[in-house]
């Protein structure tokens, strides 16, 4: 049994740096905050974590002078057609892997400390199915790179914090995750949990925000995630939270968004007056034993 980041797909591209000197298009990485719990909701397997995959997008540039092309940004995965084709740089239709990637063709990567490659294992259990217990919290995320340092430290680890949080409010109550959401007045996710083993957590209902920035940072340079809302001047960024119920991951595996058994699908989408992007993020849990 395991569960995957399997891969986004840009529906709409961000704004971008007026020069392009990130990049033509967007390019953006994907992290994933992490925490395993037992069945009294406290962290196992070393607590809250934040995985983070390369960078996707442009790795090319040309040099102006010979006219030749050379890999400017080498460390990033080459992908997207922004830049023209085969140069990479991510634009609307675009996605990662190159295949649809609610399809699993892959076999999963395993991060080498808290780095790897997308499609990213982020859980696996290759004992008794009936001996599962506990909860397990991921929040995925699509980042858009521009200097390599989040605009706004506030945002740096928000994945994190929130698997951390939404873990509190689980090890708080009893039930698991469904008991949690029905201890917070969300009886109709509660019931959803216990059908099918597992939520995407409407976080806004669980905390009005959770990272907030008052100051105008239209223009200043820095990553930033994408899945921003606009709130008067402030913006404000809530993480998407993804909970199941580790004794019904075969309910989990099983339930169907539209992109086949066991894909969890989920939107994160901007602002129009933020940045206007548009991404979607593929989860798959995966019942045969590994």
């Amino acid at each position: 049994m395991s569960v995957v980041l399997q891969g986004f797909w840009v529906t709409r591209q961000s704004w971008d740096h007026a020069g392009n000197a990130d990049g033509w298009g967007d390019e953006v990485y994907m992290k994933c905050g992490l925490n395993c719990l037992d069945a009294a909701g406290a962290s196992v397997s070393g607590g809250p974590r934040e995985l983070i995959t390369p960078v996707h997008g442009q790795r090319d540039e040309r040099d102006w002078w010979s006219g030749r092309r050379y890999a400017k940004w080498p460390d990033r995965i080459l992908i997207g057609g922004a830049s023209g084709v085969g140069h990479g740089g991510l634009k609307g239709g675009d996605h990662y892997p190159p295949y649809n990637p609610w399809e699993g063709q892959w076999t999963p990567n395993r991060a080498v400390g808290n780095r790897g490659f997308l499609p990213l294992l982020l859980w696996e259990w290759g004992g008794d199915a009936s001996a599962l217990e506990g909860s397990l919290v991921v929040t995925p995320a699509v980042w858009e790179w521009d200097n390599g340092r989040p605009m706004m430290p506030e945002w740096g680890d928000a994945e994190a914090k929130m698997v951390e949080q939404w873990g509190g409010t689980i090890g708080a109550g009893a039930g698991g995750v469904s008991g949690a959401l029905a201890a917070i007045g969300l009886a109709p996710a509660a019931a959803a949990v216990l059908a099918v083993g597992g939520v995407i957590v409407a976080v806004t209902k669980l905390i009005p925000w959770f990272v907030s920035v008052g100051e105008d940072i239209i223009g200043v340079a820095g990553d930033r995630p994408i899945g921003q809302i606009a709130e008067g001047s402030t913006r404000v960024y809530n993480p998407q939270v993804l909970s199941f119920d580790l004794a019904k991951i075969r309910e989990a595996a099983a339930y169907e968004m539209g992109k086949g058994p066991g894909v969890w699908w989920l939107r994160v989408k901007d602002d129009p007056k933020i940045g206007g992007g548009e991404y979607e993020i593929f989860v798959k849990v995966n019942y045969t034993l590994v």
